[in-house]
């Protein structure tokens, strides 16, 4: 009999050190990440049950790491129980990003499930390939428009910097001062800036537009057209009236539209050269690719300026363009020579 009883006994003995060794091991949750803007998301958790010992310390860890752990990014979010969230910022909006849920109690340190998130796909947008040269693009919707997130880089010839025309087609890559194609993309600022077209390369033998679709697809892929000046007014517009101004609110918006590197600095608060890091909250990701000049046959302003064609005439032998400049607040609108190398944005088509 007495052996029976210390058998039971060491049995629930047992079976209370077991109960007590999982209450120890607290309960957390990663619950889900939520898109704020174009580089801002917020990442929700819940801690359940501290599992018998007090949490002193919760968070979230994250990165591109698929198994990010405290020695990643993290950020703590004081203690106890609960839901719990934080925002993270300065986000790259084509990279799938990592995160979960950590609590720390005496026993150590628990995570919860690992959990992604990519801006673009919280976005709607994605990729693409243009089958003439198998390049592959990023796009996204602002508003009620469709945009390509990089320069177009389609480069079916190339022309010296000294060689122009207001009616001739002429691709270039600056800085470079060649004619060879191949060598041309082996360029760095081919890379990062794409091709500068000049206005007859951009519209590839259409007729000026000034419609909403503009319906030239230019130089543009299969699916996508070359903006008329109305169109870049839509983008403009939406932007300006839906609080991507630096103070929220009205035109000040060249910060929304520019990428969040790469800009000569500027020490202005609310220029796009100013506290970069929080420029892109609309993920147009305008890069400062500089231009060709026709007057003088060069290159000007890499660093310093991003210049856009429109499919819209003025006059011959001038087209409307937009520009963001890296010491300005908005968004510049004007005309000039058709000979300039400017870079080309392509919309998608409804």
């Amino acid at each position: 009999m007495n052996t029976l009883k210390n058998l039971i006994s060491s049995f629930l003995l047992i079976i209370t050190c077991l109960s007590c060794s999982k209450q120890l091991d607290p309960r957390i949750e990663t619950v889900k990440a939520e898109l704020n803007s174009a580089v801002c998301v917020t990442i929700y958790g819940n801690i359940l049950d501290e599992g018998g010992s007090a949490v002193i310390e919760r968070g979230f860890c994250w990165g591109l790491n698929p198994n990010p752990s405290i020695s990643d990014n993290y950020v703590k979010s004081d203690f106890g129980l609960g839901e719990f969230s934080t925002q993270i910022c300065n986000l790259d909006l084509v990279k799938t990003y990592y995160f979960r849920t950590y609590a720390v109690n005496a026993k150590g340190t628990f995570f919860g499930k690992v959990m992604n998130f990519n801006i673009l796909e919280l976005m709607g947008g994605g990729t693409f390939v243009d089958v003439r040269d198998n390049h592959q693009y990023h796009y996204l919707p602002i508003g009620t428009q469709t945009w390509m997130m990089e320069n177009l880089a389609y480069m079916p010839a190339v022309s010296s910097v000294s060689t122009g025309s207001d009616t001739e087609k002429h691709y270039y890559v600056y800085g470079y001062n060649g004619t060879i194609v191949t060598d041309a993309k082996e360029e760095d600022n081919y890379t990062t800036y794409g091709v500068l077209y000049n206005w007859p390369a951009s519209m590839d033998g259409a007729s000026s537009s000034t419609s909403v679709p503009s319906g030239v697809q230019g130089i543009c892929p299969q699916g996508w057209h070359l903006p008329s000046d109305a169109e870049w007014t839509v983008l403009t517009d939406f932007l300006t009236n839906n609080g991507y101004g630096y103070d929220g609110s009205g035109d000040d918006i060249g910060k929304s539209m520019a990428a969040l590197s790469g800009w000569t600095t500027f020490g202005f608060a609310g220029t796009i050269g100013n506290d970069q890091g929080s420029n892109n909250l609309s993920g147009f990701t305008a890069l400062p690719g500089g231009f060709r000049n026709y007057l003088y046959g060069r290159f000007y302003n890499l660093g310093y300026d991003a210049y856009f064609w429109s499919a819209s005439e003025n006059d011959t032998p001038d087209a409307w363009y937009r520009i963001l400049y890296y010491d300005r607040y908005g968004v510049g609108r004007y005309y000039s020579n058709r000979s300039h190398g400017f870079s080309v944005r392509c919309l998608k088509d409804n």
